[in-house]
């Protein structure tokens, strides 16, 4: 939802040579996943590609309805959850993880991998990179 981030992420694709590679949309996830055919080039399948998705969640966690677009959306193959608060992420990585009912459809998540991070030295806080997959 930062036009500052993407404006940023798309100067650090073209430094590395890959703003070829990259698509990025500022916006609500559960609106813009459902839009996404939109901010696609012409003859684009997206059916055909592993979409990989990057969730910045607020301290609180994230909403349910952003937790039923990912697990909705059967391109995306791979996601990207950062957490500031692990406690508050639980939740939503639980309903992530959950099996397919008729309130969590499309195939569930497993973690993968867990990396810490810590961003700020001496102090007790670290952000925590959550690969989830399937």
């Amino acid at each position: 939802m930062i036009a500052e981030a993407v404006e940023d992420a798309k100067q650090n694709a073209k430094q590395n040579k890959m703003e070829t590679c990259c698509k990025y949309i500022a916006g609500k996830a559960e609106d813009t996943f459902r839009s996404m055919r939109y901010h696609l080039p012409n003859g684009f399948d997206l059916r055909k590609s592993r979409v990989v998705g990057v969730l910045d969640p607020p301290r609180a966690g994230m909403h349910e309805k952003v937790i039923l677009a990912c697990r909705e959306m059967e391109t995306m193959r791979r996601l990207i959850f950062v957490s500031c608060e692990p406690n508050a992420a639980i939740s939503n990585i639980v309903n992530l993880c959950r099996p397919s009912s008729r309130k969590y459809t499309g195939d569930a998540f497993s973690v993968t991998r867990v990396q810490p991070v810590d961003m700020f030295p001496q102090t007790n806080h670290m952000e925590w990179i959550i690969q989830l997959d399937r």
